[in-house]
């Protein structure tokens, strides 16, 4: 868990290969290399068809620590289909309101 079991190092520069430019900086700490982000990645045409997803997609957020976690569960060995269906449920259970407002956001769009 970043913060806990991790301590990010930063360096005195960034120093990318070949001229590349990328954010290195995660808090106020420069890592010397690109910071990665998940994004969901649509087309326009089908965001326009799909405005329910289109508003899912904008309002669900989830916490790196919380993708940490589930990381670690496959790395323990909980890698099956029922074990991810697990981790799935215990996560929304954990975090009810939030996903409840993410499909109200989702239906709210697709009236």
């Amino acid at each position: 868990m970043p913060g806990v079991d991790v301590e990010w190092i930063s360096v005195p520069y960034s120093s990318l290969p070949d001229g590349a430019t990328a954010d290195t900086k995660f808090g106020d700490k420069d890592l010397g290399f690109a910071v990665d982000s998940i994004r969901v990645v649509a087309t326009d045409d089908f965001l326009a068809a799909n405005p329910a997803a289109q508003a899912l997609f904008e309002a669900a957020k989830l916490d790196i620590n919380d993708i940490s976690a589930q990381n670690q569960q496959i790395s323990d060995g909980e890698d099956s289909s029922d074990d991810i269906d697990r981790h799935v449920s215990e996560w929304i259970g954990a975090n009810q309101d939030a996903y409840d407002s993410w499909l109200a956001a989702a239906r709210a769009a697709a009236k």
